[in-house]
Order: C-alpha cells, then structure tokens, then sequence
C-alpha cells in the first residue's frame, strides 16, 4: 500500500516525507561520512546517518548477467527508466519508498529532484526518457545520471548546478554516453569527484551488451586522478574532495558472482 501511494504523491511533484524503516546496514555511518557501494551498471547504493538511498536495481541478463540481483535494503529507490537494466524493482526488500517519475520530491527532510533527459542521441524516440535524480546526502550535492545519452540543455544545467559526487555512464552503446560524451559532461559540470557507470565488465554476456569496458573512458580521461579501487564501496567526507582543480574520478570494482 505504501508504494503505491508514493507513487501517486509522485505524480504531483511532491513526496510526503513519514520515512520507510530501514533495515540491514552492515556498519554505524557518522553523520559527515557517504559510503558508496557500486553493485553493477548503475546500481548504487549510498548509505549516510538516516538515510540510505539505492539507485537502478535490475534483473541480471545481458550487460548484468553475471552480477547478482541489488535486492538490497533501502529508505528509498530512484529508477531511471522502466527497462529491466535500471528499474527492477519487483524483488526488493521490505517498503522502501519508490521514485520513478520527473519532478520534486521530498522523503526524510531530503529534496529529490528528478530530470527528465533524452535515453538516446535521437531526443528519446528509440528508447524514451532516462531520469537523472540529484539529491543531497551528507552534505553534498549528488546527481546521478542513470543511463543519459541526451545532450545537457541549459535549463538543465542551470538545475543541476555544481555536483559534489557525478555518477555517469561512460560505457556507450545506443543508450548512454560514450567516453567522449562523458567527459565533455564532465569538464562542464565540473564536479568534484566522478564515478563511472554503465561500462563493460565480465560480468558480461559478451553476445548480448554492445557497450565499452571502462578502460576506453580512462585511456580518453588520460587524467591522474584516476583511481580504481579493488573493491566496491568508498566511504566519503565533503571534507575529502577537493575544493578545486580537475575531480577525482574513482572506479569502483563491482562483485561477480562466478559460476
């Protein structure tokens, strides 16, 4: 019952913000610090004091094939379109709260605005609209691009400001910015720290998902601040991200579930 109302309060921009109770976090956050846990694709999960947000949960198959379903705890579920890659949302856990349309929201004291993008290089015909949510948590400004292909229009970037955190695919394909596009993204952006998403791995099957490893986006970035992580969560303050200069760009390293 509590999803679908959530979803009708959705429909008029507006989310009333009672909370869903959370459940299953794994270690004590301090009230300054993000953990971010990268689960494949675009799934992500970000976990602060009060609240714990999951982004684009999916179905294993193709490009995810081999990673294992997010059913994952969370306070609330951002999807960036009904495809099975970015918003399955029929195995998760317990009664998070469900956003999955354009517009303003709010949940637990936290404003989450959605915006409407094109999910393809052709104004959205072939594959329709992508959602990028930006919400701030734990002090900084995160805007999550879910799988965007669509071109920044100037009301969007006079919406989406300066984002602390950047999470965008860099993978290409028919649906999502290639390395090219996502770093033109990134220099007019100019957030402080970027993850990429939306690339290829081995979870992979490799007959069915057509995008590129991400070693094409940091041979293109050709920057030092890159860094990959051997595993799948950092932990974050606002006080450890630079306050000028070129981001930091983090790869995260996803779990595989092995045969």
């Amino acid at each position: 019952m509590k999803r679908r109302q959530l979803i009708r309060y959705g429909a008029m921009g507006m989310l009333a913000g009672a909370g869903a109770v959370l459940g299953g976090r794994d270690r004590a956050i301090a009230a300054d610090q993000l953990s971010i846990e990268y689960h494949g694709h675009t799934c992500f999960r970000l976990v602060s004091s009060g609240l714990t947000v999951l982004n684009n949960p999916f179905k294993p198959a193709g490009c995810t094939e081999n990673f294992a379903a997010p059913r994952l705890n969370a306070d609330v579920v951002t999807i960036s379109s009904h495809l099975l890659d970015e918003g399955y949302i029929q195995e998760l856990p317990g009664n998070p709260g469900l956003l999955r349309r354009p517009g303003l929201y709010r949940f637990k004291g936290v404003q989450f605005q959605g915006l409407g993008m094109a999910h393809d290089r052709v104004g959205g015909f072939r594959f329709g609209r992508n959602i990028a949510w930006l919400w701030e948590q734990a002090g900084m400004n995160i805007f999550h691009m879910g799988g965007a292909a669509g071109e920044l229009d100037s009301e969007l970037r006079i919406l989406i400001g300066q984002p602390d955190v950047l999470i965008l695919p860099v993978g290409g394909g028919e649906k999502a910015y290639d390395a090219r596009e996502a770093i033109a993204v990134i220099n007019e952006l100019n957030p402080r720290l970027v993850i990429p998403s939306h690339y290829r791995t081995e979870a992979a099957n490799s007959e069915a998902c057509d995008i590129d490893p991400v070693s094409v986006f940091i041979k293109a970035l050709g920057s030092d601040r890159v860094k990959t992580i051997s595993n799948s969560r950092i932990t974050i303050t606002n006080q450890s991200l630079p306050e000028s200069g070129p981001p930091l760009v983090r790869v995260l390293s996803p779990a595989i579930v092995t045969a």
